[in-house]
């Protein structure tokens, strides 16, 4: 969904759900019929808030804001593990002509720090070594887009 909140401003929302489960056991697998499936979120929500303004001649200075959620989910190594929910905050701020644009981003602002999933090694890995692999942290930096 886009709507436009005031001249300028624009919010976008994406809600996302999935009720996937398993509809038989899979005793070999630890798996009972009725359980969630393994590395599915229940609930996924993205925002976005987007603030252009003109500046001079053709320029455009923008500002987003975005939020992304995930829900908490199970996976599979050794045991069921519960990946917890996570939720990561985006900031960037431009600038935008006819045919290119300039911005700074900060991707993870608030640099939190989240299980992804758990990975099975089957080659060193046993249950004392469970891996888990997590988010990307804080990253800054700047993009040119060109358009031809």
């Amino acid at each position: 969904m886009k709507a436009l909140l005031l001249p300028h401003l624009t919010w976008t929302q994406n809600v996302g759900y999935s009720h996937a489960y398993f509809t038989e056991d899979v005793p070999d697998a630890v798996v009972m019929r009725g359980q969630s499936l393994f590395n599915v979120p229940r609930w996924t929500v993205n925002t976005e808030l987007r603030l252009e303004c003109p500046l001079l001649n053709d320029l455009r200075g923008t500002l987003t804001a975005t939020n992304s959620y995930v829900s908490s989910q199970t996976d599979l190594t050794y045991a069921i593990n519960t990946v917890s929910s996570r939720d990561l905050v985006g900031l960037r701020v431009g600038v935008e002509g006819a045919s290119w644009s300039v911005e700074l981003f900060a991707d993870n602002l608030l640099d939190r720090h989240y299980a992804v999933e758990n990975i099975n090694l089957l080659s060193f890995t046993g249950p004392p070594y469970n891996r888990v692999v997590n988010n990307q942290p804080r990253t800054v930096g700047v993009t040119l887009d060109l358009k031809f």
